[in-house]
């Protein structure tokens, strides 16, 4: 395993992918700052004295979910998914490397990559919030850290997912395609799941005719354990974690990464143990 390790990590490096890992990381938190920040005075253009805190610090953070798992995407179809389609696997295969550390070895990769980049943009969104010329009251508080870990946690489950996928469909274009797409639709799943939570128990109706207003119960109200499940759903979400950072207690979204990191790597040694790489 240790020499697997040391050939994927050597092979990360020598490919420039580490380099363009930290690039990317520091570029998307300095791009989330400033289009955020736009965004920002844009909507409280009047509002003195300009002011940062924690919430515009968690309004940044949240979104990277939306654009970092593009980059994951990316960056697997780059490493993992370029040695498949190129048949190189099959030269470390020859050398001795059993399958499951060869697995395992692009797993470990992948995911101290993403925690690196998403660490650089993290810290590069915190250090362009402490150094702007506005008051600050940004701080690493309870909910911010706990925030920090659960993005690690989803960079850890896409990480495995994606390596997943690769191992699985052998086409580094369709895998690539396949991941990009899962993003949107994960994020026009979650939307539809709120809005189906949104819908009022009760609405006021007015008779066209008679002009008489009378309260109606909303039959798209959920109720019993389909509400319970589309709540459940929403919480778990990596698209929906406002509701998830008030404290550091292990979370439905948590719970969802860690079983996905899981089952994504249990798959991925079978997969690797019963597939062949003409």
């Amino acid at each position: 395993m240790r020499r697997a390790l040391k050939s994927s990590l050597s092979r990360f490096v020598k490919s420039r992918l580490l380099a363009e890992a930290v690039i990317a990381g520091i570029l998307m938190g300095a791009i989330t700052f400033l289009f955020l920040g736009v965004f920002e005075l844009a909507i409280n253009m009047f509002r003195r004295p300009r002011y940062m805190d924690n919430s515009y610090l968690t309004m940044c953070l949240t979104r990277l979910p939306l654009f970092f798992t593009v980059f994951q995407a990316v960056l697997s179809s780059q490493f993992t998914g370029r040695d498949i389609g190129m048949r190189t696997i099959n030269n470390r295969i020859s050398t001795g490397f059993s399958r499951s550390s060869i697995f395992l070895a692009d797993l470990l990769v992948m995911i101290i990559s993403s925690l690196l980049s998403e660490a650089l943009c993290a810290a590069t969104i915190f250090a362009l919030v402490k150094t702007v010329p506005v008051k600050s009251g940004a701080r690493l508080d309870p909910k911010i850290t706990g925030l920090l870990i659960m993005l690690g946690l989803i960079s850890i489950a896409f990480a495995s997912l994606f390596t997943l996928f690769q191992y699985f469909l052998s086409n580094r274009l369709l895998t690539l395609i396949i991941c990009v797409l899962m993003l949107p639709a994960l994020i026009f799943f979650t939307g539809n799941i709120d809005s189906a939570l949104e819908e009022p128990y009760k609405y006021e109706f007015t008779d066209d005719v008679t002009g008489i207003t009378e309260t109606r119960y909303n039959e798209l109200y959920l109720t019993g354990k389909k509400r319970e499940i589309y709540i459940y759903l929403s919480e778990a979400s990596p698209y929906n974690m406002y509701g998830a950072i008030s404290s550091r207690e292990i979370s439905r979204g948590d719970t969802v990464a860690l079983i996905t990191f899981a089952l994504s790597s249990g798959l991925g040694l079978l997969a690797i143990s019963k597939k062949e790489f003409p």
